[in-house]
């Protein structure tokens, strides 16, 4: 009897455990200058829309970072319990994974473009970081223009296991596990106040079977696909923009 008390009782806890889903909202990047009046005006554009474009210095050396908003650092309670935002602070992407060697290849054979490379990020740390620093760093670092990446990335998973499936244990694959990830890329002109150039959004997608055992390692390796995909196609929107901008009023 509490042999089939355990298998019963395991057999909820692995229902129990699938068909959830996860969101994680989209990166703000006010603190950079993006409003959403812009993004809507960049995003409805057919050309790349930019600020001061004229005063591009070429050939253009773009740095390049990924950073996540501290979302509970942007938030400040008063001693009378009120809530308040406040300066954007930022989380640093330390780990290698974008921009790979093949982003900055693409973005260094974009004409008029002399180097690009990942942003040295060990003077900026990972934590509470606004986007004054991150700029400053981009300048010390010798960078004509500043790409920003941010990342948002929801998570579905659609549990497909037939009710006798249960004995198995969660052995067979049997859940679904699907990502969404939209990417936003805002490039700055650090040479001139910061100001935009240009702003890209893509999308990527993702999925891979897995049991419930193995569902954890294999959601974080769809969501990382989901979101090297959406990466990738938003380097590759930059590029024909890019050449739009430099044929454009004589910079070339």
């Amino acid at each position: 009897m509490s042999k089939l008390l355990w298998i019963v009782g395991l057999g909820f806890l692995l229902t129990t455990l699938s068909g959830c889903s996860l969101s994680e909202p989209r990166t703000d990047l006010s603190g950079f200058g993006l409003t959403d009046e812009t993004r809507t005006r960049m995003l409805n554009t057919s050309e790349a829309t930019r600020e001061h474009v004229p005063n591009i210095t070429l050939p253009a050396k773009i740095a390049v970072i990924q950073v996540h908003e501290n979302w509970l650092a942007n938030i400040r309670t008063n001693p009378d319990g009120t809530t308040e935002e406040i300066t954007p602070l930022y989380r640093i992407i330390l780990d290698e994974t974008f921009p790979t060697d093949q982003h900055l290849a693409t973005l260094r054979a974009m004409p008029d473009v002399a180097d690009a490379w990942s942003l040295d990020r060990r003077a900026l740390g990972s934590d509470g970081v606004t986007a004054d620093q991150v700029l400053l760093a981009a300048r010390q670092q010798g960078a004509t223009l500043l790409l920003v990446c941010g990342m948002s990335i929801t998570t579905d998973e659609d549990d497909r296991l037939p009710p006798l499936s249960l004995l198995t244990i969660g052995l067979s694959p049997h859940i679904t596990l699907e990502a969404d990830a939209t990417a936003q890329g805002l490039l700055l002109n650090v040479d001139d106040n910061d100001s935009i150039v240009a702003f890209a959004e893509t999308e990527g997608e993702a999925g891979q079977i897995a049991n419930i055992w193995s569902s954890p390692s294999a959601q974080s390796v769809v969501m990382r696909r989901a979101s090297r995909r959406s990466l990738t196609k938003l380097i590759n929107t930059l590029e024909p923009g890019w050449q739009q901008l430099v044929a454009r009023d004589g910079m070339r």
